[in-house]
């Protein structure tokens, strides 16, 4: 792995995984929930989380018509089926 943290020796196969993972030395939080106020780190996160508030379940299972707020719930979901 190319990339080395110079603040713990951990290392990373990505440039970006090194970047995100500076953010927790510094407990650096980048947004915040308007309606709760909980902080996040990533963006991705920030976005699941903020569908619980909104109620937005962009995954469909075609089969039962099942919702989910997440990408991985939803292939969870997807594996169990088949």
């Amino acid at each position: 792995k190319p990339y080395v943290c110079t603040r713990c020796n951990s290392t990373f196969t990505r440039q970006h995984s090194l970047n995100y993972h500076l953010l927790t030395h510094d407990n650096i939080h980048r947004f915040k929930c308007e309606y709760c106020g909980r902080m996040f780190r990533h963006p991705s996160h920030f976005k699941e989380h903020r569908r619980r508030h909104t109620g937005e379940t962009p995954f469909h299972c075609t089969d039962c018509l099942l919702m989910f707020y997440t990408r991985n719930t939803y292939k969870r979901h997807m594996k169990k089926k088949h």
